[in-house]
């Protein structure tokens, strides 16, 4: 089962009909005082979706749904109108609202279909592995304003997590790990890249 947690329920009804879903999303989920029993009552969750200012109870805050989640590996999707940009790592995500609630019918429909979660797909939409390598090459870009920027794969975590993407972000970042080529070369081999994904 999917959880969401969700205090504006006018929101999600303007743009996504939870009911039509509901043997495999609820947001009707009783917060106990008692986070044990409250842990309890969602431990078959596959992917849980929080709203970042959610209201629970005073000895139950964000900070210690987020460590049960990461303790019991649970998938969780962090979401808010504030965040702008979409961050995919193994366990957790962030989303802005509006593009959550854009992508989560395809989202729940690539789900019923392939019993299988797809978190890029969640956070990024149907083109998500265009947004991924996009995103990657602006951040990249960035990086080589400093003239004295040596790539390090640490500072990308997070960006390209869609497992379509694994063979060739390795031929990638093994290129650029390697080369000390001229910036010309290297932002060639990464347009390249992106080509490559313009119609994903």
């Amino acid at each position: 089962m999917i959880y969401l947690f969700e205090d504006r329920k006018d929101r999600m009804k303007e743009s996504f009909d939870i009911e039509n879903y509901s043997n495999l999303i609820t947001d009707r989920v009783f917060v106990s005082g008692n986070t044990e029993i409250f842990f309890k009552d969602i431990s078959d969750a596959e992917i849980i979706i929080l709203h970042k200012s959610y209201a629970f109870t005073e000895n139950f805050t964000v900070d210690v749904f987020k460590n049960w989640c990461k303790e019991n590996r649970k998938l969780l999707v962090i979401f808010s109108g504030g965040l702008t940009n979409g961050i995919v790592n193994n366990y957790y995500a962030e989303s802005n609202s509006g593009d959550l609630y854009q992508n989560l019918p395809e989202f729940l429909d690539y789900y019923s279909k392939n019993n299988t979660i797809n978190l890029p797909l969640l956070i990024f939409g149907n083109k998500y592995l265009f947004s991924q390598v996009k995103h990657f090459q602006i951040e990249y870009l960035t990086q080589l304003l400093n003239p004295n920027y040596i790539f390090d794969e640490d500072d990308f975590e997070g960006i390209l997590t869609a497992k379509e993407l694994k063979e060739d972000k390795n031929v990638l970042f093994k290129f650029l790990s390697e080369t000390h080529r001229g910036s010309e070369v290297i932002n060639s081999q990464i347009q390249k890249f992106v080509d490559k994904y313009a119609d994903y």
